[in-house]
């Protein structure tokens, strides 16, 4: 059998063969190098397919072998063309859609991230749009080596960016710094840094583990320190050979100080809480879109309750990567009951989990080892409590100002 394609292109021909040397037709054809295919006997006649070109080579073969031939089909291109070619407009609307098609390549539909995090979708559309990059933008204006440049240099939690076209959609790859510091916090050390200063205990706690880099420590493992206490001093002793003490000079203390330190957080909620459920009335709406155009058609329900409405959003997509401007939403509408419910005893211990992965997942978020962790639920009228308390160990010591001597200046 031919290429499917190729016939396609050139036209093909569904034929009937009659008459008693139908076989030897066939064996000519096939020494004449034309080849018919889905042939089949149908009782007294043969029908098969051959290719348009392959008809004109019929006629003397026809005659030879004193069969009979009648065309049942005309299929292809050619013959398409052929039956409209007085249908003008329907071959404008051809051309015209796919010169659309065209002129719609030329610019960008759809933007994607990937690897965002802390900075959502709307903050990043908002900030490529301050720079020229929407949907509707040409691809032919879109740098996207300035564009990571300009990126990773915008944002301080940003390491890696990887932009690039495919089709009509622009791809943004981003890689976020997992611990949360960044640019901003480097130019803070940087100016900082040119300063002396103490370093001081932000709350109370017991040393665990001191290392001193700079200044003089003013306390040792296995102390026990309260909030604001001199932790290491930047206030450098000078002596003579007398060891007496005849000035002192100003450093920027700097040391790893690690601290065991306790947490207790309390938080009182209601014994009830609202809640929904779904009464089993529903409907289904759509938006269709085509650019800054839309026309919505919401589909009536009944019932005087609150609605839950939530929408699915489907773009247009001919091929792989190549989206249009034609957008269809699927509105989902459900009637829901509001009422008040109680919390169980399970529920309880749910919420109170929850809350206490959640402090847990900041503090280690910070640096917090967490070495000891209660929870515990606590009774009190129309309200109940959740206390939860936690022994850490973290890095404590915050840089402060060395304060100023009696008489220093006048010393000066």
């Amino acid at each position: 059998m031919p290429n499917l394609a190729v016939c396609c292109l050139e036209g093909y021909i569904k034929v009937e063969i009659s008459g008693y040397s139908a076989e030897r037709f066939l064996n000519l054809c096939s020494a004449h190098h034309i080849y018919f295919w889905k042939l089949h006997d149908e009782g007294n006649v043969y029908v098969g397919m051959l290719q348009a070109k392959d008809f004109k080579k019929l006629c003397p073969l026809v005659r030879k072998a004193k069969i009979r031939i009648r065309i049942l089909q005309k299929s292809g291109l050619p013959f398409f063309i052929k039956r409209h070619r007085k249908r003008k407009l329907f071959a404008l609307g051809i051309l015209s859609f796919f010169a659309l098609l065209y002129l719609m390549s030329l610019f960008v539909w759809r933007i994607d991230f990937s690897g965002n995090v802390f900075y959502t979708r709307e903050f990043l559309l908002g900030y490529l749009k301050e720079q020229n990059i929407y949907c509707g933008t040409r691809t032919s204006q879109i740098g996207c080596d300035e564009l990571e440049q300009l990126m990773r240099a915008e944002f301080p939690r940003i390491t890696w960016v990887s932009a690039r076209v495919k089709g009509t959609g622009l791809l943004v790859q981003i890689k976020e710094n997992e611990t949360g510091t960044g640019i901003e916090q480097g130019k803070d050390q940087a100016e900082d840094i040119k300063q002396t200063c103490d370093l001081v205990a932000e709350k109370p706690g017991i040393i665990r583990s001191i290392i001193v880099r700079n200044g003089v420590p003013m306390v040792k493992s296995g102390d026990t320190v309260e909030a604001g206490q001199i932790l290491v001093s930047g206030l450098l002793p000078v002596t003579n050979d007398s060891d007496e003490v005849i000035t002192q000079n100003r450093v920027r203390a700097d040391a790893d100080i690690l601290a065991e330190t306790s947490y207790s957080i309390r938080k009182r909620i209601p014994q009830t809480y609202e809640t929904s459920a779904f009464t089993g009335k529903a409907g289904k709406g759509a938006t269709v879109r085509v650019g800054t155009g839309s026309l919505t058609v919401l589909l009536p329900y009944g019932g005087n309750q609150k609605l839950r409405i939530w929408t699915q959003e489907h773009q247009l997509e001919l091929l792989d990567s190549f989206f249009l401007p034609l957008y269809l939403d699927v509105i989902h509408v459900e009637e829901v009951c509001i009422y008040e419910k109680t919390y169980s005893q399970k529920e309880k211990e749910i919420l109170a989990e929850k809350m206490n992965q959640q402090i847990i997942e900041k503090l280690c978020e910070k640096g917090v080892q967490i070495i000891e962790n209660n929870v515990k639920i606590l009774e009190c009228g129309v309200t109940w409590e959740v206390e939860e308390t936690y022994k850490t160990i973290e890095p404590v010591g915050t840089p402060q100002p060395i304060a100023e001597i009696e008489g220093e200046e006048e010393t000066r």
